[in-house]
């Protein structure tokens, strides 16, 4: 729920369920339509019917939260897809020229500048633009990923939203490294039960064309192999993936899921490493293909 002032008893607007906009009496939606935040019915028909993409990835493109879009579509008398309807479609491959990464786009970007001075209104809006601006510098995120960013191997802050995980304690040295999800904690177990040297997010790759950077989970030096454990894809997560791909051929990655991790869970093999899970280039092969 969104926080609650003392004053009126009135709600904030909560954007995104991680930036809380201090606005006395307004809520979510009026506070999009003031900022002018909202898609237009054209630009909403084009994404839900033309599309066919879900609440979910609509929210990600423009920039909303999932009930925003969900109430537009009731305002704009824009039909939703029954549960049927929705297992019948086929969900497009969008490809980079047809999908900006949200992070990237103007008009979004310029949506988080005044949730940052709206958050803090005595912030110097030079102070805001100078740290947006330096955020979006690739040498700047280059110098502060992976092990180099300070909360590497530490527990995110509360209402952060980065995932469900917990501490791993290496068995030798006794160091925490907090890791976002049980799976990664379970993966590492297996890696240092079979006595795999690994490192954990070391590196981030720069992918310049969207205005962003991937880090994959484990590098495993002495096979010169990347990992990434995935519980599910976000949509702007599978663009992120194939343009790593496609910029870092050369690169040994492979994905492992649930099902791969429960089955090397209790594994002492060390050539389970290479019997389970996919590698990038055949996963976008699948995703080319419309699976």
């Amino acid at each position: 729920m969104s926080p609650t002032c003392k004053e009126c008893g009135k709600q904030y607007a909560r954007i995104n369920n991680s930036h809380i906009v201090h606005t006395h009496h307004m809520t979510t939606d009026e506070y999009y339509e003031k900022y002018n935040l909202l898609p237009s019915k054209e630009y909403l028909e084009e994404l839900y019917i033309d599309k066919c993409l879900s609440i979910v990835s609509i929210s990600k493109i423009t920039g909303c939260n999932n009930s925003s879009i969900y109430r537009l579509l009731l305002k704009y008398d824009i039909p939703r897809r029954t549960l049927s309807d929705a297992s019948k479609v086929k969900i497009p491959i969008v490809h980079k020229e047809d999908y900006v990464c949200a992070l990237s786009r103007p008009d979004v970007i310029e949506k988080n500048r005044l949730r940052m001075i709206t958050t803090n209104p005595m912030k110097n809006p030079d102070v805001v633009n100078k740290c947006i601006q330096t955020r979006s510098d690739p040498e700047y995120r280059k110098a502060h990923s992976g092990i180099n960013s300070p909360c590497h191997g530490r527990k995110p802050p509360k209402g952060s939203g980065i995932g469900n995980g917990s501490y791993y304690i290496d068995p030798v040295s006794g160091k925490r490294i907090w890791m976002y999800s049980t799976y990664e904690i379970k993966f590492a177990n297996y890696l240092s039960r079979t006595g795999i040297i690994w490192e954990y997010a070391p590196k981030a790759f720069e992918l310049s064309l969207i205005n962003s950077s991937y880090r994959p989970d484990f590098y495993l030096p002495d096979l010169n192999m990347w990992i990434e454990v995935k519980g599910f894809w976000w949509f702007v997560s599978i663009e992120k993936m194939k343009l790593f791909n496609k910029i870092y051929s050369t690169e040994n990655l492979r994905i492992f899921y649930k099902n791969d991790i429960k089955q090397i869970e209790n594994s002492y093999n060390i050539n389970d490493i290479l019997k389970f899970g996919i590698s990038v280039y055949d996963q976008c092969n699948l995703w080319n293909s419309g699976y």
